[in-house]
């Protein structure tokens, strides 16, 4: 336990130290804005986030995965039809009802504690519903690109309608579909849609597009609800005061920690009681584990209550004030333009420190046996997220509207779907939804929000759109290196593997080769083979020999990481004979 904590506050660390110093180096460039309070303040919250995270982390491991992986399984295995229906969409109401992040994003929308229940509860309705759809969508084996063209066709038709009614619910609609997969959402969620999958359609099925696509399909649902919302004319959105003052001195500093951790702890409760209740109403009526699972359980959702405290009251009081002082001081220099590349330097290292983050490309690596690394994951994330936060900058210094960046984006994914193998339209839409977690809410947001405020721009129709930008531009970036998976896949077939089969066999001679079968004769004795083709197999795109070694040192023997496009499956291990 202690080799593993260690561990995770030294990822805590590598991830969280990048954005932390390059913060405080620009910074620097404006003594006149950002006081040396303001540095202390984030100090002090680039600490709590790295102990946080790191025992965040452990928590994810112990008790958040195993618990969504025990409630799917169940509710697969129950073969009840009402289950199905019933337990999603419950699950989906609670948990975001209390996620960390819609609650900060409506802070920003209003003032107002009634508007901002309201914005709460329809998010909340929005993501159970279609968490829901996402379970029947894996028990029907319903394809899911064809869901997400059918879902987003939609969606987009409403937000245009919107568009000539009220523009500014369009931007906010969209980034209340990110924050809505939070630090406690996708681990629970994405270890729940496992377990449904393994169950329903056992390990063959499970591998494939299945174990992913759920937290993606759930994000549409806050955008969905909130565009109702917005048709209904009935909501108005006031932007809050700026945090321009506060800090003065360290007693300040204190007491702005104070308040933070009691709010958090009150918070942080108010998330995990719905994942602690889950738990014991299906461990006392359900499941039954045993009494050494329960305790380590109970255990984790202990780490995970005090990490995420620690985690959120670090980037809540530490990192948004001074994002907003940050992106305010840029915008009012004398080379605003500088903002572009500072926002997609600041997005790329954003998304290291995300605990949602972590939590996929975990699973990911898991789920293709090693042949998409989580050090392959995090490159694309980075370069995805890194390019939405420059051009949410463009967007504020030039007024340039959201769907000139939205529909041509989309557009190419939905085209890539059909191009690329089938498992990497769930990781991309996935990975979206994840890369847009507490850390781009409170420090991407504000810092956005403080650069559309000095330039006098309109803070809904300029400012908000970026947790949407973040959430949509990996998407993009993981199709294209799935196509990009496929050609090398191409090549590979006729000389690596080729090579590999006959090591293997130690054939002497070669009777016949073409596209479907490989003759050798050895001894007198014929072995055919089944070709390696480009769509039945995975390698790492950035040849990850690390990660890869890791993985086929199980195995006696070279390890085939086999991907059929058509199945949908991956296999690990496979050993022509």
């Amino acid at each position: 336990m202690l080799k593993n904590l260690a561990s995770s506050f030294k990822n805590a660390a590598v991830s969280t130290l990048p954005i932390s110093i390059v913060v405080i180096i620009i910074s620097l460039f404006f003594p006149k804005t950002i006081l040396g309070t303001h540095y202390g303040l984030f100090t002090i919250g680039s600490v709590l986030l790295i102990v946080g995270l790191a025992i965040f982390s452990m928590g994810i491991d112990i008790a958040l995965t195993p618990i969504g992986r025990e409630v799917g399984s169940y509710v697969s295995k129950s073969k009840k039809i009402w289950l199905v229906f019933l337990v999603p969409l419950t699950l989906g109401f609670i948990i975001t009802l209390a996620e960390p992040g819609v609650q900060v994003l409506t802070s920003f929308m209003t003032d107002t504690k009634s508007t901002q229940f309201i914005i709460t509860v329809f998010v909340s309705l929005g993501f159970g519903l279609f968490l829901m759809i996402s379970i029947l969508r894996i028990f029907f084996k319903w394809q899911l690109r064809y869901v997400f063209l059918a879902i987003y066709g939609i969606i987009f038709i409403m937000a245009g309608v919107m568009e000539f009614i009220t523009p500014e619910f369009v931007t906010v609609a969209l980034d209340s579909g990110g924050v809505s997969t939070g630090a406690v959402t996708v681990p629970f969620l994405m270890a729940f849609t496992v377990g449904i999958a393994t169950v329903a359609h056992g390990r063959k099925d499970s591998e494939g597009d299945e174990n992913f696509g759920s937290v993606a399909l759930c994000t549409v649902g806050p955008f969905f609800a909130m565009l109702i919302v917005g048709f209904t004319g009935k909501l108005g959105l006031v932007s809050p005061s700026a945090p321009l003052d506060a800090i003065q001195t360290f007693a300040d500093i204190m007491k702005a920690f104070g308040l933070g951790f009691l709010t958090n702890l009150r918070d942080v409760a108010l998330s995990i009681a719905p994942v602690a209740a889950i738990f014991v109403i299906f461990q006392v009526f359900a499941i039954k584990l045993k009494k050494t699972q329960v305790i380590r359980i109970v255990v984790g959702l202990i780490y995970s209550y005090v990490g995420l405290t620690l985690f959120l009251t670090g980037v809540n009081v530490g990192f948004a004030p001074v994002g907003f002082l940050l992106g305010y001081a840029l915008a009012s220099s004398s080379i605003k333009w500088i903002l572009v590349p500072v926002g997609g330097l600041v997005g790329a290292l954003i998304v290291l420190a995300e605990p949602s983050v972590h939590a996929l490309t975990k699973q990911v690596n898991e789920m293709t046996s090693g042949a998409l690394s989580r050090k392959s994951m995090l490159i694309l994330l980075c370069i995805g997220v890194g390019f939405a936060i420059a051009v949410s900058f463009l967007r504020v210094l030039t007024g340039i509207r959201i769907w000139w960046v939205l529909l041509p984006i989309y557009g190419i994914c939905f085209i890539l779907m059909f191009f690329a193998p089938k498992i990497f339209t769930g990781i991309a839409f996935d990975s979206g939804g994840v890369a847009s977690g507490p850390m781009t809410v409170t420090f991407a947001l504000p810092f956005v929000i403080g650069a559309c405020t000095a330039t006098g721009g309109n803070v809904f129709t300029d400012a908000f759109g970026v947790v949407g930008s973040v959430a949509m531009m990996p998407i993009i970036v993981i199709m294209i290196s799935g196509v990009i998976f496929k050609v090398k896949l191409r090549k590979a077939k006729e000389t690596s593997k080729l090579e590999q089969v006959l090591a293997e066999t130690q054939a002497d001679v070669i009777v016949d080769f073409d596209d479907t079968e490989v003759t050798r004769i050895k001894d007198a004795e014929v072995l055919e083979l089944e070709s390696q083709t480009e769509d039945n197999m995975i390698i790492d795109f950035f040849n990850d020999e690390e990660e890869d070694t890791e993985h086929k040192s199980k195995f006696d023997h070279p390890v085939d990481f086999i991907f059929d496009d058509e199945d949908s499956e991956i296999n690990d291990g496979d050993k022509k004979e």
